[in-house]
């Protein structure tokens, strides 16, 4: 038996939404991620767990334009379980809700080389970027 998981969740999580209006490039999906969750989302979590939601119908993505999104039916589910998406309640909340679906499909998304190592690499400067502008304003806040 297949079963949804954490990651499913975290990434669910992580998308922006409606549409592909609001949808993100794979490194803000990833920083995304690591706001939520305080850890590096890897390649594998990342694919299955998109691969199982756009199966359900709750995402869709454009790879070659690098856009991710959350669909009309993911983003309802999503306000319905996590009204506030800067809650740490996503833990809780979340997986139980995808749980309730059913069984996930077996399917994985397929990105192209390297893809997943670029977007990884931006993520890691644009976080340390946030990271060095929050401690110059406690400073600032602080002298």
């Amino acid at each position: 038996m297949t079963e949804w998981t954490q990651s499913d969740a975290w990434v669910f999580a992580s998308l922006p939404g409606p549409g592909p209006e609001h949808g993100a490039a794979l490194w803000r999906i990833l920083f995304n991620a690591d706001a939520i969750n305080h850890l590096s989302l890897g390649e594998d979590e990342f694919t299955v767990a998109a691969g199982r939601l756009i199966a359900a119908g709750l995402m869709s993505a454009d790879v070659a334009a690098d856009r991710y999104w959350l669909t009309a039916e993911g983003y309802a589910l999503r306000q319905r379980l996590l009204p506030d998406p800067q809650s740490y309640a996503w833990y809780d909340a979340v997986l139980p809700g995808l749980r309730s679906l059913g069984e996930p499909a077996p399917d994985r998304l397929s990105l192209p080389d390297r893809t997943f190592h670029k977007a990884a690499k931006r993520h890691r400067k644009e976080f340390w970027a946030a990271y060095r502008r929050i401690q110059a304003e406690q400073q600032a806040a602080e002298d």
